[in-house]
């Protein structure tokens, strides 16, 4: 990595296990140093594995080590390394946390092939702290345990306000209330406009056999976009008093 090393006596001592090994021969045991392997897995969590490995080809006078299922079977190790790590005890107890928990699916382009099914999300503080997480379902990884590590490592405490946002799923809330978060979440603005989305959708399909049912539909389709048009912009406010004077319920804004 830093460039030709000239040695007097060809003498290999592991950094990690503290073996040495005269001659040029390393150590079946020790195939790579700990900075490599890090220095791997750091690329590997931020591009796909052929690209990482592509990289440190260009990059490193090294033969070994930086094949694509070299690479993903070395930083595999390195995550379950990590996984069993104790969190690091944060600076200062934080006042308020933000927990976002989402899902998606990753499809196999090759029949036959596993879909998988991610869970993911961040926690934040009122601070700017930050830690993200992710786990895939039905493995020996825990989505319940990533979450708790990550509010522990940002200063949860007994007194932290916690406010979690979900799209609303039944599976989500459950892992939520399983890793300890009881208080209901929120839908965010994001999943709020896709059901308004799908509202307007509905709303246009309505028969408009008389003129007041054109009328009806065609007002009650102006009335979601503009709604759908306050929260994806960040106008929440404007359409919430926008609802309560639809609704006859001026107190609740």
């Amino acid at each position: 990595m830093f460039g030709q090393v000239t040695l007097r006596l060809p003498r290999f001592r592991c950094a990690s296990c503290g073996g040495v090994e005269a001659g040029v021969d390393w150590p079946a045991h020790c195939r790579s140093t700990p900075e490599f392997d890090q220095l791997r897995a750091h690329l590997s969590a931020l591009m796909p594995y052929r690209i990482a490995a592509g990289l440190l080809e260009h990059l490193l006078p090294v033969d070994a080590g930086i094949h694509s299922e070299t690479v993903r079977r070395r930083t595999l190790v390195v995550g379950e390394q990590m996984r069993d790590t104790t969190p690091a005890e944060p600076a200062a107890p934080a006042a308020a946390i933000t927990l976002t928990l989402d899902s998606t699916f990753i499809r196999s382009c090759e029949d036959g092939q596993r879909h998988l099914e991610v869970r993911l999300g961040n926690v934040e503080t009122s601070d700017g702290a930050r830690q993200v997480f992710a786990a895939v379902a039905k493995t020996g990884t825990s989505i319940e345990a990533e979450i708790q590590r990550a509010l522990k490592e940002v200063g949860q405490t007994e007194d932290t306000e916690l406010t979690a946002f979900t799209d609303g799923c039944s599976g989500l809330r459950s892992i939520l209330l399983e890793a300890g978060v009881t208080k209901p979440p929120y839908l965010d603005w994001f999943h709020i406009a896709m059901r308004l989305q799908h509202a307007e959708r509905t709303a246009g399909n309505l028969p408009i056999d008389t003129a007041e049912r054109e009328n009806a539909k065609a007002a009650i389709v102006a009335e979601v976009n503009r709604l759908r048009w306050r929260i994806w912009n960040g106008k929440a406010k404007d359409a919430k008093v926008r609802i309560c004077s639809q609704m006859g319920r001026a107190d609740l804004c």
